[in-house]
């Protein structure tokens, strides 16, 4: 049986250089830490999922804005990039 691996909100509004302050991570160790996995997934079928806000939909509980057609909820630079596979998600 192949195998899929969900790479999840790993976009430049929760990992990015310029990430919300909600969100407090070591952005350059987990960066590299989720490439080593879809490395070590060669073979198997590496889906990416993009949380994206609606502009139409007001959100007050949202610590962030991630609106579609911005450059935070796009996938943040330096992730392995290694199919088309990119789902957007409006809904949590």
């Amino acid at each position: 049986m192949k195998k899929a691996l969900l790479v999840i909100d790993m976009q430049n509004f929760c990992v990015g250089v310029n990430h919300s302050d909600y969100f407090n991570y070591d952005n350059d160790d987990l960066i590299n830490s989720v490439n080593q996995v879809i490395a070590h997934n060669n073979g198997n079928l590496v889906i990416y999922i993009q949380n994206i806000l609606r502009q139409d939909e007001e959100n007050p509980f949202a610590p962030f804005e991630a609106y579609e057609g911005t450059k935070e909820v796009e996938l943040v630079e330096g992730l392995l990039i290694v199919s088309d596979y990119v789902f957007k998600k409006y809904t949590g």
